[in-house]
C-alpha cells in the first residue's frame, strides 16, 4: 500500500488557514488541490467538492475533518492538509470547531485504494500524540516527518 507520506503534496499544505464559513474553507481546499498536477479541471473539481460537503459534512469530531472525493477531474491520488489554529465551525458531530482538514483525492476508478487510505488516515488520527505533532508542525516537511514516524510504528 502507498504510504500516506508519499501521497502528501507540499503544494497542498496550508498551516495558516483562516477561520471562515464552510464554503470558504472548501473553496480554499479546492484551491490548494488545484496547485498540484493532480487536478485536471479546477473549477469543476471545486464544484464537486462543494456539492460533496453540502450532502454530508466530512467533519468527524475531535477537531478533524476529512473532505474526500473520487473524481474524473483527479489524475492521481493526493493528500493535502490545512490547519486552522483557532478552529472553525464545520458541522462536526461533536459540535467542536475543526482545526485539521485532510483533503484526500483520488481518480474515480480508485475506490478500493481510496477507502484503504481513508481508513488508514482515520486510524492514525486516533493517536493523540500524532495529532499533536500535526497541530504544532511549522512546515510541510514536519508534517511529512510525523506521517513517516507513524508509518514506522
Amino acid at each position: 500500500m502507498t504510504q500516506l507520506s508519499e501521497l502528501l503534496d507540499d503544494r497542498c499544505v496550508d498551516l495558516s488557514l483562516k477561520k471562515g464559513r464552510k464554503r470558504v474553507i472548501v473553496s480554499r481546499l479546492a484551491e490548494l488541490a488545484a496547485r498540484t498536477d493532480a487536478v485536471t479541471d479546477a473549477t469543476g473539481f471545486e464544484r464537486e467538492l462543494l456539492e460533496r460537503e453540502d450532502q454530508t459534512s466530512t467533519a468527524i469530531g475531535g477537531g478533524i475533518a476529512i473532505p474526500h472525493k473520487l473524481s474524473p477531474r483527479i489524475a492521481r491520488r493526493v493528500l493535502g492538509i490545512a490547519r486552522c489554529d483557532e478552529g472553525t465551525n464545520y458541522g462536526a458531530p461533536d459540535g467542536q470547531p475543526v482545526q485539521l482538514f485532510f483533503l484526500l483525492l483520488a481518480p474515480e476508478n480508485a475506490l478500493n485504494d481510496h477507502l484503504r487510505v481513508l481508513s488508514r488516515l482515520a486510524r492514525f488520527l486516533h493517536d493523540a500524540a500524532f495529532r499533536e505533532k500535526l497541530l504544532t508542525a511549522t512546515t510541510a516537511e514536519e508534517i511529512r516527518s510525523a506521517f513517516r514516524a507513524k508509518e514506522q510504528e
